[in-house]
């Protein structure tokens, strides 16, 4: 019984820092995407996809050099940042930060999925 309620804790700890990381990342993304939108209400970014793309790769650089946020968002901002290196105006920042924005859609839209392939496989 000791066992049992040990590994009980250890699962919902885990459960905790996963909902917490998560939480971490959809602020990071949400700040990014705010900073963005400020920008080209001021003027000082334009709609196009080249100028987001330039703006939110400037952006994501100076958080992970500067240490913005929480170190367990440090190899999601690398990521992105080397993304933007590699792939350019092609990597997609902006979509991948909304998708990290809202991660109760993601969950969603899994479940949806698993649902759907359930039904249609009986």
């Amino acid at each position: 019984m000791i066992e049992y309620a040990q590994l009980n804790i250890q699962v919902n700890e885990i459960l905790q820092q996963e909902e917490l990381h998560e939480q971490l990342l959809t602020d990071m993304a949400q700040c990014a995407l705010m900073a963005l939108a400020i920008e080209q209400q001021t003027g000082k970014c334009g709609f196009g996809p080249t100028s987001e793309h330039k703006f939110l790769s400037k952006w994501l650089t100076a958080a992970y050099k500067q240490k913005r946020f929480a170190k367990e968002t440090a190899p999601t901002l690398q990521a992105l940042t080397q993304m933007a290196k590699e792939k350019g105006q092609f990597a997609g920042l902006k979509a991948n930060l909304i998708k990290l924005s809202k991660p109760e859609e993601n969950t969603d839209s899994k479940s949806d999925t698993e649902s759907s392939s359930d039904t249609a496989s009986k």
